[in-house]
């Protein structure tokens, strides 16, 4: 009696497996770029942490075409900042932070695999509301008082009248 043998099929298909999964990393590694760069007073030079770095506009054919939904990242403790994974182009790039004038720089180049340094300085400025009046008004019903109170202020005093 001989015995077949059987061709062992399972180390195939394991490297095709493994091929097919590495491959694509291969193929788009490097297709992004990054933006780094750190937020800074421009009075005193001092960082701003918390700041936020937007990316609000791609710019083809010569004009802005607004990103939906925008990208972007917060100034860590320094002031520094990183957005990663951008696609080649140019950038419209927004700087902003409470108490601080907002920054817009444009047309900002992003190539692949390449980091592009961004260093913002911002401004401080007064932040104005409207002021709001609210007028307060006698509580009538106390509902935690459990028995009857009478509260008499000293403007119901100044306007009782004595005979």
């Amino acid at each position: 009696m001989s015995a077949s043998k059987k061709p062992n099929l399972q180390l195939p298909v394991l490297l095709t497996v493994l091929l097919l999964l590495i491959i694509p990393q291969f193929v788009f590694a490097g297709a992004t770029g990054k933006i780094m760069g750190k937020i800074t007073d421009a009075k005193t030079g001092e960082p701003l942490p918390a700041a936020e770095v937007v990316l609000t506009h791609l710019w083809g054919a010569g004009r802005a075409i607004e990103l939906s939904p925008p990208r972007g990242a917060s100034a860590n403790q320094n002031g520094e900042f990183v957005i990663l994974n951008v696609r080649p182009g140019k950038y419209t790039v927004k700087v902003r932070m409470m108490g601080y004038e907002a920054k817009i720089i444009e047309q900002v180049r992003v190539s692949i695999n390449r980091t592009t340094p961004l260093d913002v300085s911002l401004k401080e400025t007064v932040i104005q509301g409207e002021a709001v009046t609210i007028t307060a008004r006698k509580e009538t019903i106390k509902k935690d008082m459990t028995s009857s109170i009478k509260t008499v202020s000293s403007d119901d005093i100044e306007n009782f009248k004595l005979e």
